[in-house]
């Protein structure tokens, strides 16, 4: 599954793709799944007793956990201490029970291992990299930005504050960070509507050059200094530093 970015203006819009899909939806994880019933879907970790609360989508038991769980956990383990900032484990441990057997719908503990998160964030380092190399191309940074649009279901349920404490989503000021929701879908509906619709999203299109990653030679540079939490340069996340 492709995960794109696009960064630009009314006059011109740049676009790349990276495969984050999978990671997003739950699925590099031993219990990982799509946001269906019985999915967790949020996770928060008391810092004194280490008492994990969860919630599952329809309240139902826990069969697995989805992208949004995911992120939470990484954050809260994070910030916890229970993760450090190269994304492993303290004091040796391998992994993290989220819902203990007794609560879950298979019987079984419901755990997020050191492998879970490796894979996390090898794609959490690839689509900062994939963005980084964006908006460098076009000389721009993260402060440049009016606006910063998730789309899709998984943008319009993520939680934000996660994601910007793992480095998934910039430290912006958390009103420009906009949700769209299945915008795909919408602007689909609208184009098979409207014939001015249409011509709208033709112009658009035109207007988008693609970047392409692959030949990029510091690809792996950047790669390698995104999979740390939430980055290898604190100064770009002051909110999360101060926490």
């Amino acid at each position: 599954c492709i995960r794109d970015s696009v960064m630009g203006n009314e006059d011109w819009l740049v676009a790349c793709a990276g495969a984050a899909g999978p990671a997003l939806e739950g699925g590099v994880t031993a219990f990982g799944m799509r946001a269906e019933p019985g999915a967790v879907d949020h996770v928060s970790i008391d810092k004194a007793t280490g008492q994990v609360e969860y919630t599952t989508l329809d309240n139902k038991p826990a069969r697995g956990i989805c992208g949004s769980g995911l992120v939470d956990t990484l954050a809260e383990l994070f910030l916890d201490g229970i993760i450090d900032r190269n994304a492993h484990f303290e004091k040796g441990r391998e992994s993290y029970v989220i819902v203990p057997a007794k609560e879950t719908a298979l019987g079984e503990d419901i755990v997020v291992t050191q492998i879970d998160i490796n894979n996390f964030m090898a794609t959490k380092g690839a689509v900062n990299a994939a963005t980084d190399l964006l908006m460098e191309n076009v000389g721009c940074d993260w402060q440049g930005l009016s606006q910063f649009y998730a789309a899709g279901a998984f943008g319009q349920y993520l939680p934000i504050e996660s994601a910007i404490t793992i480095g998934l989503y910039p430290d912006l000021p958390r009103s420009s960070i906009v949700r769209l929701g299945n915008s795909s879908g919408e602007a689909a509906r609208q184009v098979l509507l409207s014939r001015s619709k249409r011509m709208e999203a033709e112009a658009i299109a035109a207007k988008v050059t693609y970047f392409e990653l692959n030949a990029n030679t510091t690809f792996m540079e950047k790669f390698r200094g995104s999979k740390f939490l939430p980055h290898t340069d604190l100064a770009r996340y002051p909110s999360v530093k101060i926490r």
